[in-house]
Order: C-alpha cells, then sequence, then structure tokens
C-alpha cells in the first residue's frame, strides 16, 4: 500500500486539560490497508501493558445467559447480539418514557412553545411533533436524567442483564454513572453519534477497566432508523486513538477514521468492502453488548418514527470508573450481607444532578442551572457541556462547545483539573482490590 501523510499537530491548553498531540491526514492510495503507527492518547502505561491489560480482561467462562461461543465472540471481536427481553420486560420503560414525555410537553405548552401536547400520538412518533413545533426539545429530554424511574431501575439491574455482565467481569458489579436515554427523532444531527471510542469520555485512569455497554432498543433498529455500527477487533491493542471536540452541532468528541486506522490497527471499511465495520440491526428484545474500547457510531434516522433506546454500563466497583463527582451505583456484591439489593433511593438523591452537564465547580443544582441557562427564563436549556470537551483538542466551534469556553473562563478550576500523570497511575494500580466506586 502507497501511504501519504501529512502532520498537523495542535496542542491546545485553552481549557485547561491534557494536551495531546494530533496527527491527521493521512491518504490511502490503493484498497489495502497498513496502519500507519500513530501516537495514541495513552499516557499512563506503553503499548506492550495496555494489550497485556487488555487480554487479562478474558474470564474463564462460566454457565450464563451467554453461551461459550458468544463469549468468545465477545472477547475476541468486541461485541455480541443476546435475545434477553419480553415485552412485559421493556413496557414498564415505554410507559414511564411516555410520562416523561408528556411532562414536557405540558411544560411547553405551559410556557406557550408549543400548540397542544399532542398526547393522541402515539410512543412512536409524538416526540417528533412536538420537536416540530420546538426544535431541540429532545435534546432537553436527553439531559432531564437527574431522577431514575423505578422502571429504569429494574431494566438496568434485570437478573439477565447481570447475569452476562457477571460473565464478563465477575460478581463485583456496578452500574456506571454514564448512562443515556436516547432520543434520536428522524434526521436531526444532534441525535446523530460520530465515530469514536466510549473511553474518550471518561479520565485515562479507567481505560484499562472493562466497562461493558449494553444497548437496549425499545424498538426494532435497523440501518434507516439509526442502528449501531461497529469496527470489530478496535480493542484489541489496548490503546485510545486521538478524538477531538466536537463534531458538527453536537456536543460528541470525534474519532477521525485515518486516526481510528493508524492507531488502533484496524481498516475501518465496511466488511463487504473487505474491512472490518459491521452494521448491527438489533431487533427489540435483542441487547447488544460491546466493550468500551470497541470503535462504534450511530447511523442517521431516516424513518419517520423516534428511534428510542438505552445504553447502560457496568464495571467492577473496586476500579474507578473515570468519572468524577457522580458515583457508581452497586448492583451485586458478593461479600454484602444476604438479600443486598441497590439502594436507588439514596442513589438517586445523591446524582439527581447529572454532573455530566455542569463543566464549573458550582455549590449548588440552582447555581448550576443558572449558570448554564442562556436562552432567557421561559425557554429550555437545551445546551449540553461536559468535563470530555477539556480533555481533547476543541477544533469545531457550536453552541455546545461556546457554552463550555465562556464557562471556564468563569472559574479558576474545573472538574477535571490535569493530573499527575505518575500519580495517577499509582492510584490506579493501588485501586486494584480496594472498594472504590466513584
Amino acid at each position: 500500500a502507497i501511504w501519504r501523510s501529512t502532520r498537523r499537530v495542535g496542542l491546545s491548553d485553552a481549557v485547561g486539560g491534557f494536551q495531546f498531540a494530533r496527527r491527521v491526514g493521512c491518504r490511502r492510495f490503493s484498497t489495502a490497508i497498513t496502519p500507519l503507527p500513530l501516537p495514541a492518547a495513552n499516557k499512563l502505561y506503553s503499548d506492550t501493558e495496555l494489550s497485556e491489560k487488555i487480554k487479562a480482561w478474558r474470564r474463564p467462562f462460566e454457565p450464563g445467559p451467554l453461551t461459550r461461543d458468544e463469549m468468545e465472540m465477545f472477547w475476541d471481536k468486541g461485541w455480541v447480539l443476546k435475545e434477553l427481553f419480553d415485552e412485559k420486560d421493556l413496557q414498564p420503560s415505554i410507559e414511564a418514557i411516555e410520562e416523561i414525555v408528556h411532562s414536557l410537553a405540558v411544560l411547553l405548552v405551559e410556557r406557550g412553545l408549543i400548540p397542544e401536547t399532542f398526547e393522541h400520538l402515539p410512543f412512536e412518533t409524538r416526540l417528533i411533533e412536538i420537536e416540530r413545533h420546538y426544535p431541540t426539545a429532545s435534546v432537553w429530554l436527553h439531559k432531564q436524567q437527574f431522577q431514575m424511574p423505578a422502571a429504569f431501575q429494574d431494566l438496568w439491574s434485570h437478573k439477565e442483564l447481570l447475569g452476562c455482565v457477571q460473565q464478563m467481569i465477575g460478581p463485583y458489579i456496578a452500574g456506571h454513572p454514564v448512562w443515556n436515554l436516547r432520543t434520536k427523532v428522524p434526521r436531526f444531527d444532534e441525535a446523530t453519534v460520530p465515530w469514536h471510542q466510549d473511553t474518550a469520555y471518561l479520565h485515562e485512569d479507567c481505560w484499562t477497566t472493562l466497562q461493558p455497554t449494553a444497548w437496549v432498543p425499545l424498538v426494532d433498529t435497523n440501518e434507516k432508523n439509526g442502528c449501531l455500527k461497529i469496527v470489530e477487533t478496535g480493542h484489541k491493542s489496548g490503546r485510545t486513538a486521538v478524538h477531538h471536540c466536537c463534531w458538527s452541532n453536537t456536543w460528541y468528541t470525534e474519532l477521525d477514521v485515518d486516526v481510528m486506522e493508524g492507531t488502533l490497527g484496524v481498516d475501518a471499511r465496511d466488511q463487504a468492502q473487505g474491512g472490518q465495520a459491521i452494521t448491527v440491526p438489533v431487533p427489540k428484545g435483542h441487547v447488544l453488548f460491546f466493550n468500551n474500547l470497541i470503535p462504534h457510531q450511530s447511523l442517521n434516522n431516516t424513518s419517520d418514527n423516534v428511534r428510542w433506546s438505552f445504553d447502560f454500563r457496568w464495571q467492577d466497583f473496586r476500579s474507578p470508573t473515570g468519572y468524577d463527582g457522580v458515583d457508581a451505583i452497586v448492583m451485586q456484591n458478593p461479600d454484602a450481607e444476604a438479600g443486598f439489593t441497590p439502594n436507588w433511593e439514596e442513589w438517586s438523591s445523591k446524582n439527581a444532578f447529572d454532573l455530566r452537564r455542569d463543566p464549573v465547580n458550582t455549590d449548588s443544582v440552582e447555581e448550576s442551572q443558572s449558570v448554564l441557562a442562556s436562552n432567557g427564563s421561559h425557554h429550555l436549556d437545551t445546551i449540553v457541556v461536559g468535563p470530555w470537551m477539556q480533555q481533547w483538542e476543541i477544533t469545531n466551534q457550536n453552541r455546545h462547545t461556546e457554552a463550555f469556553l465562556q464557562q471556564t473562563t468563569k472559574v479558576s478550576t474545573t472538574r477535571w483539573p490535569k493530573r499527575n500523570l505518575d500519580t495517577a497511575k499509582e492510584d490506579t494500580d493501588a485501586r486494584n482490590g480496594s472498594q472504590i466506586c466513584s
């Protein structure tokens, strides 16, 4: 293969985050792929150490919902699809979402922002009509994850899900603080997620911790309504590639294809073209599991319905989550007394304000909401900011990044201060076997 590479290095310290060199511009002139050895973002471990740590993720097979072959697929390819749920398992969450959407509609009507609540419309289309009259309403709904409904709690801690997770990470299970209800309305850029690794949203001290994701659609998903696309085996190097922020008019980090290929040693072309990228339709009732290093993206929704889905994450609660200030929820602890159950009430009240949306050190929920409000009291705040914005170079400005940069100039410190990397590595290694869950 013949490659031409240009080097562009961008070092940005404007938002107090880590400094990363970004090398881009690789052009492929033949169909064969020879990965260019681009530098990874990892600073705590060498490539050899990273590879060994990822190999150590693989656990001896233990019986559970996933078969031996399915577990082998998860370890080798980085993902697996499993049918787990009946309609009765998902319906309570659907009903809870319908109540949330209704509350949003009532709020917008009360503020004179939409003409009616559209309660005659079904689950699949009601939010579309609300969005048509009040653009970005779906973004506000995506943000409103302050108090988790009981139906969501039950689904996240469903015995079949936890059974699969135990096969992956062992019995010490916590729900990771990063979870999402995805409100993917049709033809809306802010609902489309570009190529990325999930580690890009977290501190490096957790990048070598296995944090499996369960992507749980509440409708049948396919290429038309925006299912996921995955680059198989992209986790095996253990590396996190250099991302940048933020894609298009969104708050999402982005991983350039050339950087992905050159850093992770993968071929991001579709499998039909000889590459490793695969589109994964997920029927309702099925769950798509994948690890936190696998590159993935969501496709555009070009259908006429909302693509509703959850993404839940877990990890061994003795390891760092990489998300300061927001606790994980312990779901299973073999060392606890008999009859242990998750303390959802305490967790929900303690983490009622999602710190992902608060980039500055404020003392209260009310102060944080006041700082972030930008559209006037009668409008909804549909700006999303988060600490990942200071970890990567901001190469594209939009309303989300502008709000983030504006707020970081108003405070002297941020939630993600620069870390001493040697100390961070010592802390990470020392946590093995400890009871850390934050």
